[in-house]
């Protein structure tokens, strides 16, 4: 365990091997960034690391940043903040409303301005987003999903550790969830040759050029149809693949990432002598949006595993 400033974050994080949980002919390995921190995991932390190591050399008085009302990258800001005794203003799309995210940015002191979306489409470009920030000396704006050059830091310590571990096979694939595009980016610049990124895209029609690059290839039907979309096949890969390892994943990104890994070892599509790796992006506070959304649970009593909401620890 290191401390970021007074944060205590479990890095790096552990590799584990999941091989002899599935009748995978290759080896399989899962990247558990989802034990970095309970609620500041995953790639959240990954591409806020580089924006919390400058602004704490800056003289902001408060941190700004913007999200969907389920938003995980704002979670992971908002207990940041709340850790480090910064003022937090979360931007979020939409109407004003009551869900268990909103909840926790409230518990963890992050103040809630809702705009509409065309306003929020502008960001600080908007009226009204202009006049938020006229309300403060020298506010420090994090972009969407903390998507800026400055998440290229964390996710070059993410690329060393993967790299530092000893896999079994020369040629590595990594599987990656893909929602905006950054933590591909940043892993296939960093990471060696040796190492094929697999995406699957939780969004539908996404205009990217990841596959005019060698190292990179695309499930593009991971997606299920579009962002948030399920059935019932994705809960039950789901709930296997819990019910194996006793690790949660969350439906929006890990669980379509799982679910789209399955379909590609039916189809042999890894090719041999190579390891699987895939990379946990944490998110699972989503579980708790996802029953409030649905009605439903991913992970019932029944199927064995603990809680969907972690203790808190902000």
């Amino acid at each position: 365990m290191i401390s970021e400033d007074g944060l205590a974050l479990n890095l790096p994080s552990e590799i584990q091997d999941i091989t002899g949980k599935f009748s995978s002919k290759r080896p399989l390995f899962i990247k558990r960034d989802d034990q970095i921190h309970p609620w500041i995991s995953g790639n959240k932390w990954r591409k806020l690391q580089g924006h919390l190591e400058h602004a704490l050399n800056q003289d902001y008085d408060v941190w700004i940043s913007f999200g969907g009302a389920y938003s995980n990258h704002l979670v992971a800001t908002a207990c940041t903040c709340h850790h480090l005794k910064i003022p937090f203003v979360a931007v979020i799309r939409g109407e004003e409303n009551s869900n268990p995210t909103l909840r926790l940015l409230k518990e963890f002191g992050a103040t809630l301005f809702f705009v509409d979306r065309s306003s929020y489409r502008l960001k600080e470009n908007g009226a009204e987003i202009l006049k938020l920030l006229s309300n403060y000396k020298n506010p420090f704006i994090i972009p969407e999903g903390g998507n800026s050059s400055f998440a290229e830091t964390g996710l070059k310590n993410l690329a060393t550790e993967l790299c530092s571990h000893l896999f079994p096979t020369q040629q590595k694939y990594l599987c990656v969830a893909l929602g905006t595009g950054a933590t591909a980016t940043y892993l296939a610049k960093h990471l060696g040759s040796d190492w094929h990124i697999r995406i699957y895209p939780v969004l539908k029609g996404l205009n990217l050029d990841f596959e005019k690059r060698a190292n990179i290839s695309i499930n593009k039907d991971a997606h299920l149809g579009g962002y948030a979309r399920w059935d019932e096949n994705l809960l039950q890969s789901m709930r296997a693949f819990t019910g194996a390892t006793q690790i949660k994943l969350d439906p929006i990104y890990t669980g379509k990432l799982w679910h789209g890994i399955e379909k590609d070892l039916a189809n042999d599509f890894f090719s041999e002598e190579s390891s699987i790796v895939l990379y946990h992006s944490g998110g699972l506070q989503g579980l708790a949006g996802f029953a409030d959304r649905t009605g439903l649970e991913v992970y019932p009593t029944s199927v064995g595993v603990s809680k969907i909401r972690p203790e808190r620890s902000c």
